[in-house]
């Protein structure tokens, strides 16, 4: 698995020449899969409504099928700081 960059904005890519390539969306899940030729990247972007999830991500063009099919998978391990600011938001 090749997770790159992750953020918590789920909008399309903006600007450029972005792609969709593919989009699903079943049981509180939307997750669509963006291609720009100019920049030579492929991006995932989902939303969970069940869980109130957003986020979208780089992946490696050899792993988009697979990302766009489990894109939990490539969230990677969130830093130590990453989980104690999730812990602080939780609290507040």
């Amino acid at each position: 698995m090749n997770s790159s960059h992750t953020s918590i904005d789920a909008s399309p890519p903006a600007g450029g020449d972005w792609r969709e390539l593919a989009s699903r969306d079943n049981d509180g899940l939307e997750v669509s899969l963006h291609w720009s030729k100019s920049a030579d990247r492929v991006r995932l972007v989902v939303a969970d409504t069940r869980l109130e999830v957003d986020f979208e991500l780089d992946v490696a063009g050899a792993d988009a099928l697979a990302a766009f099919y489990h894109p939990f998978s490539y969230l990677g391990t969130p830093t130590e700081t990453e989980v104690l600011w999730h812990a602080e938001q939780e609290a507040a």
